[in-house]
């Protein structure tokens, strides 16, 4: 029920008397995560880097006391606000926009076709979104670290209409790479990624379910020991619920009763590692471990006979169900790319995944969409886009494909999705969009 957090690994540096500890001094629990811990403070120094060069960029562009606002806390970060509103149309967009971690972060509803912003939902800090199978209800959250709301809105009349206290749901840094968030295919269960402190560099991960009819939280978590949940693998019904686990590298399986409380869990899938790559013979390491170095995303094939684990190198593997978990790579990966963390989308018919690259040496950078059959593990076609990317979603037809451009040029670009190249591009779409979802 516990693991190292980011802040831990920077203590892990800190030493007494102001002198760093050498590593044969250090605790078996330092020895044990360091490789791991190394990283994360890697990665956190970047992020603070890339934060100190937007601020300066827009203290530059914008003029306006900005850097004063970002720092100043809303005094109702966790609130949310519909502010403009048009009754959804199937194949329109909602839109996550989290203004690169500000409190005036937004959901947008996009109608891709006439290229406009038909409704906007103000929220708190970092928000998340998950929409009913029906489409009828939207849920939010959103809020300070250790301070979560969850919102309903009805997305036919444009209203708030519940609220809950989640707590300390697991957060992202700026910008989302997959959502905390997931609903089992009938709406009733909605699940929730946590990650509670339990003291300084001990962390407790779990699943809140949260039940859609009565607005109400079940009352046991769902303890993930070790977890870090990354992402849902849910149905085919109700009672399917699988959740990839970032530190052990594997599927871990959950039983749920028909109230929505656990029943049992195990450990189910062991995911393949992926070797670490090399550049004119040199050895490198990206700089998110967990991103890059083990499966981004997993999930069942079309026939459900074996599992599939997509690495970071964008190779892919086939596992075989228990209690055989026979591997086989069906997929080499590649030397010049790398494919990042995210929720990347498949047909209706699962046989299609499309996967998004950026090179390795000039992160992030998605610039390629490669699609790939699920039955052969060909690549069909790859689209280079002419807007750097952050993530896809494909609309429920399988005709178009959306990529929001994340961290720059506040776009949307529209890709036919059968004949493979790019359409439009849809501008002035928020700050930072990422994540999206297709209404049905």
């Amino acid at each position: 029920m516990r693991g190292v957090s980011w802040f831990s690994c920077i203590r892990k540096l800190e030493v007494q008397g102001g002198k760093l500890i050498p590593c044969d001094q250090q605790t078996s629990e330092a020895k044990e995560s360091g490789s791991r811990c190394f990283w994360r403070v890697v990665l956190i120094s970047a992020t603070l880097w890339f934060f100190a060069v937007g601020q300066i960029w827009e203290s530059t562009t914008h003029q306006s006391g900005l850097i004063a606002a970002m720092l100043r806390p809303s005094l109702d970060s966790g609130s949310v606000t519909v502010v403009k509103w048009s009754r959804p149309q199937s194949g329109w967009l909602y839109v996550l926009d989290s203004n690169f971690g500000r409190a005036s972060a937004q959901i947008l509803l996009v109608d891709p076709q006439q290229g406009s912003v038909m409704g906007v939902i103000e929220t708190g800090y970092e928000p998340d979104m998950a929409l009913s199978p029906d489409g009828t209800r939207l849920f939010v959250t959103c809020g300070l670290v250790g301070q979560d709301s969850l919102s309903i809105v009805d997305t036919g009349e444009g209203k708030v209409i519940g609220t809950a206290s989640v707590g300390w749901q697991m957060k992202y840094i700026r910008m989302p790479l997959v959502t905390s968030l997931g609903l089992s295919p009938s709406g009733r269960w909605l699940y929730i990624k946590k990650m509670t402190p339990l003291e300084t560099g001990i962390d407790e991960y779990s699943i809140a379910v949260f039940d859609t009819q009565t607005l109400q939280f079940v009352p046991d978590e769902i303890a993930t020991p070790q977890c870090e949940n990354r992402h849902f693998l849910i149905g085919p019904t109700d009672k399917d619920l699988q959740t990839h686990c970032g530190v052990t590298n594997t599927i871990r399986t959950i039983q749920l009763s028909p109230s929505g409380s656990l029943i049992g869990a195990k450990e189910e899938i062991e995911l393949p590692p992926l070797k670490v790559r090399h550049i004119r013979g040199e050895p490198i390491r990206p700089l998110v471990p967990l991103s890059h170095e083990r499966a981004i995303q997993s999930f069942w094939s079309a026939e459900r006979q074996s599992f599939l684990a997509i690495m970071g190198d964008g190779g892919v593997w086939k596992i075989e169900p228990p209690p055989s978990q026979n591997k086989s790579a069906l997929l080499g990966g590649r030397r010049d790319r790398q494919f990042p963390l995210r929720e990347w989308p498949r047909s209706a018919n699962g046989r299609t995944i499309f996967l998004g690259s950026e090179p390795i040496a000039n992160t992030p950078s998605l610039d390629q969409v490669h699609v790939i059959n699920t039955m052969t593990m060909a690549e069909i076609a790859m689209v280079r886009t002419s807007i750097p990317f952050w993530a896809l979603a494909l609309s429920r037809n399988d005709k178009y494909l959306y990529a929001t451009s994340g961290l720059r040029n506040q776009t949307i670009t529209v890709i036919d999705a059968a004949n493979f190249r790019e359409l439009k591009a849809i501008k002035g779409i928020g700050t930072t969009p990422s994540i999206m979802i297709i209404a049905p």
